[in-house]
């Protein structure tokens, strides 16, 4: 009889993979029983995967898309006890699946679909004014660090993948959608309502870096790196009253 840990090891690995033999000190018609397992394994998570993609779904319909999870679900199998973190690294994925590459849009519509199930899940905090910026009294304001809503996500893409997503929504009918020349440069915000909201480039890189954690400086530098005529004292007011600021720091 194999060690417990090493049992469980090996039971998880016949169990994403049919070629693997059943580890020794299962007694019984094992592969029959692991055979059951299997099948449900995978019907649940291609669900779960179903439910958190499923723009991604419709793009390339049901069965192409049950083919491209079981391939996932084989590779990646879940690492988390919680199964709502399921999914984080199926956009890439997408994109190194060769026989996805005739839809050039669908990894980073899984990176949209992913940023919607968690800022929709995410919490709200309470917002500062933006008097609260002058009294931080910090002597270098360039190393103020804005803490933004965790319901708050950015993404950037050469395709119109708000515009796609809208598009085939479960209650709207597919309609074509034009290629945008100047990519998407998107905010993912939940609140009362999800708000896809599109942003000028020197907005998104200065939102995204803080986000990310940078100071006030490096990231109104990320700006205007894009524009030299972006208006950081504009872009604070707009932040705040968007109500995503939510701590200040430095």
């Amino acid at each position: 009889m194999l060690p417990l840990l090493e049992l469980q090891t090996a039971f998880g690995r016949c169990l994403l993979d049919a070629d693997v033999a059943p580890p020794a000190g299962i007694v019984g018609d094992a592969g029959e029983r692991l055979a059951v397992y299997r099948n449900t394994t995978f019907l649940t998570l291609t669900r779960l995967l179903r439910s958190v993609f499923p723009v991604v779904c419709r793009l390339v319909d049901e069965r192409f898309f049950d083919f491209a999870a079981h391939s996932f679900i084989r590779r990646h199998p879940p690492r988390a006890r919680c199964l709502s973190q399921y999914g984080a690294d199926f956009a890439d994925f997408l994109a190194g699946f060769a026989p996805a590459a005739s839809v050039p849009c669908l990894p980073d519509m899984a990176r949209l679909e992913w940023a919607i199930s968690r800022v929709t899940i995410a919490p709200t905090a309470p917002a500062l004014d933006i008097g609260q910026l002058a009294a931080a009294g910090s002597t270098d304001p360039a190393g103020l660090r804005l803490t933004l809503q965790p319901g708050c996500a950015h993404l950037a893409s050469p395709h119109p993948v708000d515009r796609i997503w809208q598009a085939h929504q479960a209650d709207a009918a597919p309609e074509p959608v034009a290629p945008d020349p100047c990519g998407t440069w998107l905010e993912i915000v939940a609140g009362e309502h999800l708000v896809l909201r599109r942003l000028a480039p020197p907005a998104w890189h200065f939102r995204q870096r803080l986000a990310d954690g940078a100071t006030l400086g490096a990231a109104a530098e990320a700006a205007l790196q894009h524009d030299s005529a972006f208006d950081l004292a504009a872009a604070l007011a707009t932040l705040f009253a968007e109500g995503l600021v939510v701590g200040l720091t430095g």
